[in-house]
């Protein structure tokens, strides 16, 4: 195992750390700036239903706000 072999293990691990941050702390409603990932009282919501709720293009849980087909 070279030094290649772990620089890129340690890579992988710290864009892994990043992503899952990314994907529950900086995905926000441009209306509120509430974060759509998380429940109201801040727990997060499973990434399997998150999915779900992005691609379906559902409501902000924290004002409302959803996204509007045709502008």
């Amino acid at each position: 195992m070279g030094l290649g072999f772990g620089a890129g293990l340690i890579l992988s691990f710290i864009m892994t750390l990043y992503a899952g941050y990314a994907f529950y702390n900086l995905v926000k409603c441009p209306a509120c700036g509430g974060r759509l990932n998380r429940f109201k009282n801040g727990k997060r919501v499973p990434k399997k239903q998150a999915f779900k709720q992005l691609e379906a293009g559902n409501r902000c849980r924290h004002c409302g706000w959803g996204p509007t087909v045709g502008g």
